[in-house]
């Protein structure tokens, strides 16, 4: 089952993926789905709407769900030493 699938926002996922980590303390132990990992990615481009500027402010209000994704990311897509291309 998808934790992240009740949010309608980023704001919606930082508050589960903070209780979350609270229970866990660290990141690659909470058990996300890859569902989970590509709705919160949709969630930060949505938010970044093609302007990479904004990245800043994504990381000042939802660091948790940033930090969730950077993980993830390299969980799931990490291969041969490529990391950034899972991240775009």
């Amino acid at each position: 089952m998808s934790i992240l699938s009740a949010c309608s926002g980023l704001n919606d996922c930082e508050l589960v993926l903070s209780s979350c980590l609270q229970r866990e303390q660290i990141i690659g132990r909470v058990p996300l789905t890859v569902e989970d990992i590509e709705r919160l990615g949709e969630l930060i481009r949505q938010q970044l709407r093609g302007d990479w500027s904004t990245t800043v402010l994504v990381a000042q209000q939802t660091p948790i769900c940033l930090a969730f994704f950077l993980v993830f990311t390299g969980i799931f897509d990490y291969e041969e030493g490529n990391y950034w291309s899972g991240v775009e």
